[in-house]
């Protein structure tokens, strides 16, 4: 890993500096204890319950508003309880201990552009202390301490009016952390604060009181002695101030945009850290004190600020929480990541998985998996020397370096002691045995390598690559030519060549490309398949208006073998929508309202679209013009006598009333694409208004207003059941009988036990309910060509492809789904209006 003795001494020396520097700095956590009041520890429950919660809807913010996301100090908090607070997820893909190193790197990255407020900077610090990420805490530390020194009056360099909201609460975070006596000339400290106290005791709002006191109280063993009367009366004035402010529930409060919640725990903490008489700060003939609101009070709707605080008043309480309500107790996670091993001149391991107990350096896990996966690592004064004894040039280096590794990250141990990252591209991915291509190599950032070694092998033959001998040039590309027929991966290097300290200019050797090289042969021809069918057309007045006749239909056809095919065939003007999906005119003869162009092969009606409808040698293929729901499929006329036998099925056929539309004053022609759908549908009873009389079309519809609609869409009249499945789901309420009849269908689902009747419907969610209403016949049709298509969560992706594919739901102008967005009533009135005509309802 390390290129010479002097090399590894150096590291060696800066990490027993580091190890040093944490003994120093880092606190110890308090030992937890039974709760003496089971109330704390199942209020502390809820409190760790709400955290997590608030995170999720907070978007997995770290460093913000500290009323509505998580800082470093809560983190603190939540870790000290057991909670695995770094696997908290806030979706499948992102975990908060990894957004945290990244938030935390951003913060240390803008220090000199963009800084962070110092009490922020002092939470972060206190939150990587009790998460043990030690190189990042020394970072911080390190930021904190050069503001305070360069501003040299005992602030953070923030001095001006309100500048007490910043100071005071960094000042806070580092007596908890045991950093406070690090800070030079104390005296200025306490002056600061000193200059901050008003008249009446108090010094600006309720915490910042609470904190100074807290603070003056640890700068008492700090600053000179003939400062120390000062310090008491100046507390001694504040703690007067504060316990006026008491109600008699026990909280305090001093304004009108006071959280007594947040203020209530700032006393409690300040009573623990003063070591004052709990009994003395109980309401003047009650025993009602801080932490007994806290426990007296409902935590629901409290902001994550009100939950972290109340939970650290709790744990000084000697709480002890259940952490199975967010992400469990914190034990070593067994995950994956992913190793490489690249030598010098060819691959040892390519990509692979190894399980990882607990987190673990890059040395530990290329050690402990070295037997199962077969190679040896040699470790000559304790760091890797060589892998399968090939010794680095200079040095063997990983990449990315972190000082500990978890399930999830991956890195790769290079040979050639580069650390930087590149791709590989191949201007063909076939050619023939001689012809030329170009490979590209450019760095992650996008520049290109130059100097770059070029490797090819195949499969089989991964250590004993051939090099090509010409490298890169400015540009990054070389040309190439392979004379051997086969399958050939390249990959791409470069031997970092720079002394250190210099800029390494090497190249960890790239992940492969595939190239196939082969002769070209002539595609053989395809098989055309030939059918003949009897074809005819029935227009909206019963009347024959094409065939019968036999049409000859060919495989390679534009529509193939199928009923839309055969309507092809018979040059007759139609039109079609949907990705042809929709017949919607023959012969100039349009779609109206729930009446519309229907087909049937062989006398039946088939469910899905004419063009994916298979047809076969001497089937009979009917498009006629349905009016009704409950029309039958019309007779395939006779030849001979075709005026007749139409008029015989017309009179066989039950007599149709159009079902009369009903109107609302606010569907009118703003939205007349929806308008048909409505009050067609609205006089079927399948939808209808809201207590005004109007149908609020632009308004988001809930999951218990669709439930009913597709239970009526589909005409189930089967009992109720499933409601007792959902614990939010009221059997008295108005939609309690739709949703257990869609339930019981297996058209819906809860999650956690509940089905959040309230909530409105997504689009992905839309589209998932309308593929079951198939019963599981329906095929995966298309792919989701969407622009934000890997957006769309593996659970509604085939639901997605069917719906669109079937017309029933379509993108935006944008070329976007919109997965998450909710349906409003209008758009869901013409999705079903499409699904009744789709399924001959």
């Amino acid at each position: 890993m390390f290129r010479n003795n002097k090399e590894f001494l150096r590291i060696t020396t800066l990490l027993m500096a580091i190890v040093m520097f944490a003994m120093v700095i880092l606190p110890v956590a308090p030992v937890l204890a039974e709760a003496s009041n089971p109330l704390y520890s199942e209020k502390a429950t809820e409190n760790i319950d709400n955290l997590y919660n608030g995170y999720r809807n907070g978007k997995g913010e770290i460093v913000g508003n500290g009323y509505t996301d998580l800082d470093g100090f809560m983190l603190g908090v939540i870790h000290q309880t057991g909670a695995d607070v770094l696997n908290w997820d806030y979706n499948e893909e992102t975990k908060l201990g990894a957004f945290l190193d990244q938030k935390i790197q951003a913060v240390i990255e803008a220090e000199d552009t963009d800084p962070v407020p110092a009490h922020h900077l002092a939470k972060l610090y206190y939150g990587t202390l009790e998460l043990k990420k030690t190189s990042l805490a020394a970072s911080l530390w390190d930021m904190l301490k050069a503001r305070y020194d360069t501003a040299g009056n005992g602030t953070f360099g923030e001095d001006g009016e309100y500048s007490q909201y910043v100071n005071l609460p960094a000042y806070d975070i580092l007596v908890l952390t045991g950093n406070i006596s690090e800070l030079e000339n104390p005296e200025n400290m306490a002056t600061y604060i000193l200059d901050l106290q008003n008249d009446n005791g108090s010094f600006g709002d309720f915490q910042s009181t609470t904190q100074a006191a807290r603070v003056l109280n640890s700068l008492k063993d700090l600053v000179a002695e003939d400062n120390l009367a000062a310090l008491d009366t100046a507390m001694d004035s504040a703690l007067v101030w504060i316990k006026d402010q008491q109600k008699d529930n026990g909280s305090y409060i001093s304004g009108d945009w006071d959280d007594p919640i947040t203020n209530s725990a700032e006393t409690v903490w300040m009573i623990d850290r003063l070591n004052l008489d709990e009994q003395e700060w109980q309401y003047e003939g009650t025993s009602k004190g801080a932490i007994e609101f806290l426990a007296a009070t409902d935590y629901e709707g409290a902001n994550i600020a009100s939950n972290a605080w109340a939970l650290y008043a709790f744990m000084l309480k000697d709480a002890n929480p259940d952490t199975d309500v967010a992400g469990g107790d914190a034990e070593e996670p067994l995950g994956t990541v992913t190793i490489r091993i690249e030598g010098p001149d060819y691959t040892i391991l390519p990509s692979t998985e190894v399980q990882v107990e607990g987190n673990k350096s890059y040395s530990d896990i290329i050690v402990e998996n070295a037997v199962e996966l077969g190679y040896t690592v040699q470790q000559p004064d304790g760091y890797i020397g060589s892998i399968n004894d090939i010794p680095g040039q200079t040095y063997w280096a990983v990449a990315p370096y972190q000082e500990i590794y978890a399930d999830g990250d991956s890195f790769v141990l290079y040979g050639g002691a580069s650390g930087k990252f590149g791709e590989i591209t191949l201007s063909k991915t076939t050619a023939e045995p001689g012809d030329s291509f170009t490979a590209t190599v450019k760095y992650d950032n996008g520049d290109p390598v130059e100097g770059a070694t070029i490797l090819y092998y195949t499969e089989n033959k991964m250590t004993s690559p051939t090099a090509v001998d010409v490298v890169t040039d400015a540009q990054g590309k070389v040309n190439l030519s392979i004379d051997s027929e086969g399958e050939y991966q390249l990959a791409a290097h470069k031997i970092n060549t720079a002394e250190y300290p210099a800029p390494d200019n090497g190249l960890v050797r790239s992940l492969p490309k595939t190239i196939t090289i082969e002769e070209y042969q002539e595609p053989p021809a395809p098989i055309v398949e030939r059918i003949k069918v009897e074809f005819a057309v029935i227009d909206d007045d019963g009347d024959v208006i094409y065939g019968p006749k036999t049409v000859r239909l060919y495989s390679d056809d534009r529509f193939g073998l199928t009923a839309l095919g055969a309507l092809e065939e018979t040059s007759l003007d139609y039109e079609s929508e949907s990705n042809d999906s929709f017949v919607t005119e023959i012969e100039r003869i349009k779609n109206k309202g729930l009446s519309g162009w229907m087909y049937a092969v062989n006398g039946r009606a088939p469910s899905i679209p004419a063009i994916d409808k298979e047809v076969r040698d001497g089937d009979e293929v009917l498009w006629y013009y349905s009016k009704s729901e409950s029309s039958r499929v019309p007779k395939f006329p006779d030849e001979e006598d075709i005026e007749e036998e139409i008029e015989e099925e017309i009179e066989e056929e039950p007599v149709f009333v159009i079902p009369p539309r009903r109107t609302f004053s606010d569907v009118g022609e703003d939205i007349l694409w929806a308008k048909d759908a409505i009050e067609l549908l609205a006089g079927r009873g399948i939808i209808s208004g809201t207590e005004t009389g109007q149908f609020e079309p632009n308004r988001s519809i809930n999951r218990a207003e669709f439930a009913k609609l597709v239970v009526e869409t589909l005409g189930d009249k089967s009992l109720s059941q499933g409601t007792a499945m959902f614990s939010d789901v009221d059997s008295t309420k108005w939609y309690a009988d739709y949703v257990g009849k869609a339930f019981a269908k297996g058209l819906i689902q809860g999650s956690n036990g509940n089905f959040r009747p309230m909530e409105s419907i997504t689009r992905n969610e839309v589209a998932v309910i309308l593929h079951r209403m198939q019963n599981g016949e329906a095929p995966y049709y298309g792919m989701i060509s969407f622009a934000d298509g890997t957006e769309i969560p593996a659970w509604a992706r085939e639901a997605v492809a069917f719906s669109v594919e079937r017309g029933l739901i379509t993108g935006y102008d944008d070329n976007t789904f919109r997965g998450e967005q909710p349906m409003t009533r209008a758009e869901v009135a013409v999705l079903l209006y499409r699904y009744i005509q789709m399924m001959n309802l």
